[in-house]
């Protein structure tokens, strides 16, 4: 699925090579967890890092029908 060799992933998980930066985006896409989980750094709320993974791959109008229905979503909670 990373089209590498496998002695090379080999490797990587037993520290003796890091890989590409490519590479390590691909490897979190094929996990489906961010680049950052993956490495173990940022913020700590895991849910918060995996919603974000998922907007980043949202296309320009999902991404602006979901910040409509937030903003709705933040005025109905205040009228209420």
């Amino acid at each position: 699925m990373l089209s590498i060799p496998v002695t090379t992933y080999r490797n990587y998980e037993n520290t003796l090579r890091e890989p590409s930066y490519d590479i390590l985006i691909k490897i979190a896409n094929t996990l489906n967890v961010s680049a950052d989980e993956l490495l173990g750094i940022g913020d700590s709320d895991e849910k918060y890092n995996k919603f974000l993974f998922k907007v980043k791959r949202l296309t320009e109008r999902q991404f602006q029908t979901l910040c409509a229905f937030t903003d709705f979503l933040i005025s109905y909670k205040n009228s209420n």
